[in-house]
């Protein structure tokens, strides 16, 4: 049975340590002379014990140079795989008395002297007790010589001498189980992931990178595997999902086309971008462009596409960060605080405009409206660029060629010219339209042009625009009339030589 030992604490004044050593019933098996017992597989809650304890007890090989193996032996023969009593109540897995942060558990036990009460310590997780029995082993003097020992079996007699057990097979019980389970595997100084950030990040290898290993891991640290080399991916952009830091530097988790590559030094990129160069804003944006896509980082690569922006139209969407990249801005928007994605700002607006639904070309004349108010714009009112350009009250005495057609909401909007000039935009509760082609009848007859000063006009309408010309050589002739209409209660009619087209002449110029 393990001696009853007085251990004191760093700090002067504090209670002395007792150590307990806890008799647990394992199957440890047998040893003959120095061969290796049978290696026994773990079942699945071995494992998952020895999955809990293993970084705390790595960082204690890694700080306090004592063996993990050694760690974890003690650990399993002296909480029973994390089953005893006080392990579980308690997070104490070596049975150490005292008081640990001032809390503690009080508990029947067999010492010498027979069965007693003692107060053992109460720890916030395992993560703690195993911090504390590295404390325990590496900072007093009576185990120096486990410290620093590379032999599990030397570190383990070393433990022994000291005074923390007096069984005498307590060193052959823990070297069977380091054996038995394969502990020393983990006897290994792993590098220590200092931190590890998800991040946001673009990069491509650098040229005398393209045979950098590609890890599974940060290299040295726990289950890290060589996978291949970046020979695979140079001259491609390579999307950066995490960043970790070792002793050995910083390394890039790397990703293609949404499949996960694996981890390689941060040396062996040239980043294009990252996020802690991201402008914080605070803006609202609206969709311009509705054939615009949308990319989980400011990148127009298919590998970052999203898809379209267009289901986003009319819906105020917050943008909380900036980046310029190749010449063009570019933001993160949110809807409703989720992110959807970077845009570029050539592809947004400042405010929510009206949006053309259908523009055409257009055929006809229209007069001011003698109610009209509004004005002439650049573009339809309130669509993007729409500027106001003068009072349409100007042209009140005018015809106005409409030469194209947009919707806008419920309303039509049309483009017109004078004197063959493009002037601007109007809406349609603003003019009269007195010409369209729909006007235009078929009739057949014939008649004389009675007028020899009467003009000729290319549209049924009396406007400079109208492209006109006279009558000249066809006066007195007989003609062909082929199409009539009025327009401002005026009759017009079309006429023409043989199959040749002449044009428009007001119908009191004719003479059948």
């Amino acid at each position: 049975m393990r001696s009853i030992l007085e251990r004191k604490f760093i700090k002067p004044g504090i209670i002395l340590l007792i150590v307990a050593f806890l008799v647990v019933s394992l199957n440890v098996g047998a040893e003959t002379g120095n061969s290796r017992v049978a290696q026994n597989s773990l079942t699945s809650s071995q494992q998952a014990f020895i999955d809990e304890i293993l970084p705390a007890a790595e960082d204690g090989y890694r700080d306090g140079k004592l063996l993990t193996s050694v760690t974890l032996a003690q650990a399993i023969l002296e909480s029973n795989w994390g089953k005893s009593g006080l392990s579980k109540n308690s997070n104490n897995l070596f049975g150490i008395k005292g008081q640990y942060e001032g809390k503690s558990v009080s508990m029947g036990t067999m010492e010498a002297s027979g069965a007693t009460t003692a107060d053992f310590r109460v720890y916030p997780s395992w993560k703690e007790s195993i911090e504390d029995h590295t404390n325990l082993i590496t900072q007093n003097a009576r185990y120096q010589g486990a410290v620093g020992e590379t032999d599990y079996r030397k570190a383990l007699q070393a433990i022994k001498d000291g005074g923390y057990a007096t069984a005498p097979d307590y060193v052959s019980k823990l070297v069977a189980i380091i054996e038995r389970y394969n502990l020393d595997q983990y006897d290994v100084v792993y590098d220590k992931i200092e931190y590890q950030n998800k991040i946001a990040a673009i990069g491509t290898v650098n040229a005398n990178k393209e045979q950098e290993t590609i890890w599974s891991a940060p290299f040295n640290t726990t289950n890290s595997e060589e996978v291949g080399t970046l020979a695979n991916y140079t001259n491609r952009n390579l999307e950066i999902s995490w960043e970790a830091k070792t002793e050995k530097g910083l390394w890039y988790f790397i990703r293609e086309n949404n499949k996960d590559i694996g981890w390689v030094n941060s040396s062996a990129l040239t980043l294009s971008y990252h996020q802690n160069n991201d402008e914080n804003v605070d803006t609202t944006k609206y969709v311009d462009d509705l054939n615009a896509h949308i990319y989980r980082l400011p990148s127009p690569e298919q590998q970052f596409d999203n898809g379209t922006i267009e289901k986003y139209d009319r819906k105020a969407l917050h943008a909380d960060k900036k980046i310029t990249r190749d010449g063009y801005a570019w933001f993160r928007l949110s809807e409703s605080s989720k992110v959807i994605g970077w845009v570029r700002s050539d592809k947004l607006n400042d405010r929510l405009y009206d949006r053309i639904t259908e523009q055409n070309s257009f055929d006809g004349y229209a007069t001011v409206s003698k109610a009209a108010t509004d004005n002439v714009w650049s573009a339809p009112f309130n669509t993007k660029n729409a500027e106001k350009l003068a009072p349409l009250s100007d042209y009140d005495t005018q015809k106005l060629e409409l030469v194209t057609r947009a919707k806008v909401g419920n309303t039509l909007w049309y483009e017109f010219k004078i004197d063959g000039e493009v002037v601007g935009w109007v809406s349609e509760k603003d003019v009269n339209i007195i010409y369209t082609p729909e006007a235009e009848k078929p009739i057949t007859q014939v008649s004389y042009l009675k007028n020899p000063a009467a003009m000729l006009y290319n549209k049924p309408v009396e406007a400079t625009s109208a492209e006109t010309k006279a009558v000249g050589f066809y006066y007195g002739k007989l003609l062909i009339v082929d199409k009539e209409a009025t327009i401002q209660d005026e009759q017009w009619v079309h006429i023409k030589e043989n199959n040749n087209s002449l044009g428009w002449i007001k119908a009191t110029d004719i003479q059948s």
